[in-house]
């Protein structure tokens, strides 16, 4: 899977599970340093930077500079900006899902959260904590559940 099909993947869950929401992508040669997605529902706005890693590999070895301090900055504003890295898994470890809060990844910190995987319940509560909530398989439906909760009572 490609980022561009993950990133379609995690808008058609959206789709299905957040009535009349209106999303736009954004990701174009114009449009360097915001995130890849912006989405309008019940009255709040949330921004989504979708990258696809390689197993070990580190968030940063993908996040532009110039996208971080955006992705900071809307956080700062809004409280409803995050990084959502899929990484292919390796004969080790399987697909996974990781959301970061973009200010847990200043200064080039990769948080380190629960050694646990993260369920929906439980997804607020991680990214509070530890700015970071991990999930198994290319969970598609804990993008759409993190739209669901911010919007609903963030």
């Amino acid at each position: 899977m490609q980022e561009k099909d993950a990133n379609a993947k995690a808008r058609d869950a959206i789709r299905r599970d957040c009535p009349r929401v209106w999303i736009k992508k954004l990701n174009d040669r114009q449009t360097k340093g915001l995130p890849d997605t912006v989405l309008v529902w019940s009255g709040h706005t949330s921004w989504l930077e979708f990258k696809m890693l390689n197993g070990a590999e580190s968030i940063h070895n993908e996040l532009d500079g110039i996208q971080l301090v955006e992705l900071v900055r809307l956080e700062q504003q809004c409280h409803r900006a995050w990084v959502v890295a899929y990484r292919k898994g390796t004969r080790t470890m399987g697909d996974s899902l990781t959301i970061y809060r973009p200010t847990a990844l200043l200064n080039n910190n990769e948080p380190g959260g629960t050694k646990e995987w993260t369920s929906h319940d439980l997804m607020l509560s991680h990214l509070n904590c530890y700015g970071v909530a991990r999930f198994q398989g290319f969970d598609h439906g804990a993008v759409s559940r993190l739209i669901q909760v911010t919007h609903a009572s963030y």
